[in-house]
């Protein structure tokens, strides 16, 4: 594409911490929409003694 390294390494690192702000909006956005299932799914891994 005719970009240099520290071009591309630096759209990659742009795209990776794009992704990583939509998960986690994502994942805030369940914590809310669905609490319940979140905490009951939290209390199983709480509990998960085959680890």
């Amino acid at each position: 594409m005719g970009m240099s390294a520290f071009g591309a390494i630096t759209a990659f690192g742009l795209v990776v911490a794009g992704v990583m702000w939509i998960i986690q909006r994502w994942h805030a956005s369940n914590c809310v929409k669905h609490k319940d299932e979140v905490e009951h799914l939290l209390a199983i891994a709480r509990h998960d003694n085959m680890h």
